[in-house]
């Protein structure tokens, strides 16, 4: 193998994680054969150091995780544990040389990591160590297994930094349009056109809460998600104000699911209203794309009347900012080969996550735009902003690899409401708590799942909040036993002077079926 020119130590400026840099790896000849197989398999992982194997406290010779790695107290200059790490670098598939990850006798989780790299030579292992992915060994690694891939062409050498060939898989971020205001109209179509605003009673501009949704007619008018209700009132008081209807939104979520279900290899649903889609196998390279997101969205509005958003790309954060800049009700391809060209100019904000305050620090250090900041050194990047920086910066580079997968069922159920005025009423108080248990008891219906802890919030005029809860002799899924023991719990605040303004109920230690299919009759 040609030695990649100085090495980066750590997540040093020059970072080579993932890419092909400096020379070809070689694939045998005389020179390959000279050397043992251990001397090769030292030098190769020498060369290449994945950032975060290293230690974070030095940046010396031998620096990584002796509880991990091991060390060489004999001082026999057998640097093998020293200078190997957990996984295989991209740049080392399709070597004929296969450099074995090694791990010290001494790590608690040694005889597991080494059952997953034992047997089958034609495979190697990459390693992910982005936020959400800490699941592999009870030490924070998580092993993905890659397929060892061909002979890279003879003149990739002189292309320059590219995506490693892991990343050569189809993502889309299905996000659809204006959901909640898209169902309403959905129900009603005299709503179409108009300025139509989801989330609690405006009051005349006195109300309290606020906006769920707004059409995109609403938000031309400067009225956006999560504004208080009455600033959206005084900015448009002839505006449709429409209080929200869960039920049949839920409803409408699990239909478009299953639609997307039967397009992918695999769904991630995200929320109400997106999901990623994993449809590698579903296409046969990025020519197919293009058509088959469009029968995927032909497919959503036919059977549910709802317009949806694609992005398409090799990887979760390329697809989620293709489908933001395409909305509404549209479809953006990009295609590995054009992906720094399409993230280089845009902001650092269009990167989910990162809100006002981490583009504030970025730009402090005259960071502006995705391309900076993927150009940006990496050991000044993490000691700016610590671990975040490696997730960071892969989705700066195009390089960002979290698999798309189906999300774990959740470990409770809740639901909120905000009163539109203080109340001191128990019996509207009384009413609503069963209206809110009533609200739970469908999501838990349309779940399959039994509940066994039940809990209410109750939360007075100015914010002092009370929790209470009681766990139940075995699980139940009934709506009177709920609403009951909610009622109950709360009679211990009735009667004073209190001032209600939210009450919220909960259910945990929740018990799901095996096997589940979504009970879409739970929300009639």
């Amino acid at each position: 193998m040609t030695p990649n020119p100085s090495p980066p130590r750590g997540f040093g400026p020059t970072p080579n994680w993932g890419y092909h840099q400096g020379g070809v790896p070689s694939h045998g000849g005389r020179e390959a054969k000279e050397h043992s197989i251990k001397d090769n398999r030292n030098r190769d992982l020498r060369e290449c150091q994945i950032p975060t194997c290293r230690s974070h406290e030095t940046r010396k010779d031998a620096v990584t995780d002796p509880r991990i790695f091991g060390t060489d107290p004999a001082g026999s200059g057998n640097h093998e544990n020293s200078h190997s790490s957990p996984a295989v670098r991209q740049c080392h598939l399709g070597t004929e040389r296969f450099p074995r990850p090694i791990i010290a006798r001494s790590h608690p989780h040694a005889s597991r990591f080494s059952s997953l790299v034992s047997g089958d030579r034609r495979r190697v292992m990459t390693v992910s160590t982005f936020r959400g992915l800490q699941k592999g060994l009870p030490c924070g690694w998580r092993p993905k297994w890659k397929e060892q891939v061909s002979r890279p062409p003879e003149n990739h050498a002189n292309q320059g930094p590219r995506l490693s060939r892991s990343v050569a898989r189809t993502i889309f971020h299905v996000d659809m349009d204006a959901f909640y205001v898209s169902v309403e109209r959905r129900e009603n179509p005299a709503l179409a056109g108009r300025p139509v605003i989801v989330g609690a009673d405006p009051k005349g501009g006195k109300g309290r809460g606020v906006v769920m949704a707004a059409s995109y007619e609403a938000r031309q008018l400067g009225i956006r998600s999560g504004m208080p209700i009455s600033m959206a009132w005084h900015k448009e008081p002839q505006a449709v104000f429409l209080r929200p209807n869960y039920d049949l939104y839920m409803a409408a979520s699990e239909s478009v699911i299953e639609v997307l279900r039967s397009f992918a290899d695999v769904l991630e649903h995200v929320s109400i209203d997106e999901a990623f889609l994993d449809v590698t196998s579903k296409v046969h390279g990025f020519d197919e794309v293009a058509a088959y997101a469009a029968k995927v969205k032909a497919a959503v509005r036919e059977k549910e009347g709802l317009a949806c958003t694609i992005g398409a790309g090799p990887n979760k954060s390329v697809a989620k900012i293709a489908s933001d800049m395409a909305k509404p009700d549209g479809l953006k391809v990009v295609r590995p080969e054009e992906v720094t060209a399409f993230l280089e100019p845009l902001p650092i904000t269009k990167i989910s996550g990162v809100g006002p305050k981490t583009a504030q620090l970025l730009e402090g250090v005259g960071i502006r735009t995705i391309g900076e900041l993927a150009r940006f050194p990496g050991a000044e990047l993490k000691k700016l902003m610590g671990k975040n920086s490696i997730w960071l910066w892969a989705i700066a580079r195009g390089i960002e690899e979290l698999p798309v997968e189906e999300r774990p069922d959740p470990k409770s159920i809740s639901v909120e409401r905000t009163f539109d005025k203080d109340v001191t009423d128990w019996t509207r108080v009384e009413s609503t708590i069963r209206d809110v248990a009533h609200n739970v008891f469908l999501r838990a219906r349309a779940q399959g799942a039994t509940f066994r802890t039940v809990g209410i919030k109750i939360r007075f005029e100015g914010f002092q909040t009370h929790l209470r809860e009681r766990t139940l002799s075995s699980h139940v899924l009934d709506e009177k036993v709920l609403a009951d023991v909610c009622v109950d719990l709360g009679k211990e605040f009735a009667g004073g002077k209190h001032r209600f303004r939210l009450i919220g109920v909960r259910v945990t230690k929740l018990q799901r079926p095996k096997t589940r299919q979504p009970q879409l009759t739970s929300f009639e």
